[in-house]
This record gives structure tokens, sequence and C-alpha cells, in this order.
């Protein structure tokens, strides 16, 4: 089973970014040193077993927990 982190998608100057929006992902942004997660970090994430579910709308580009229920 995969573990489920919360992000929250804000579109700024026509880009998404991704903000931390549980537990799992701050840790994961704390990690980065960045206060927004890259689908590059995302992804990566993946891999060691964390998928990704927007409390806003659906994530472009990455693993999301919708795959996997």
């Amino acid at each position: 089973m995969k573990t489920i982190a919360y992000v929250t998608i804000k579109n700024v100057y026509g880009e998404d970014r991704y903000y931390p929006d549980c537990e799992k992902s701050r840790a994961l942004a704390d990690i980065a040193g960045t206060k927004t997660l890259t689908t590059a970090t995302m992804n990566q994430a993946f891999r060691l077993g964390l998928v990704f579910e927007s409390r806003t709308r659906p994530i472009n580009g990455v693993m999301q927990a919708a795959n996997y229920r």
C-alpha cells in the first residue's frame, strides 16, 4: 500500500506551484529545502512509496494516489 501525501496547487504567474498540505508533504519540502514541491521531487518521492493527491485539482505529470486505489 502506498502512503498518500497532500498538496494544494496554486497558479503563480502562469505556473503551477505545489504547496505542501499535510505533515508528509511538509517534511518532504523540508528535506528538499524548498517551500513548494516540484514535480521532479514528487516523482522521486513516488519511487520511495509516496503518492500525491491534490486538495484543489488534478496534478499533471506526477504519480497520484487515484492510480493506486
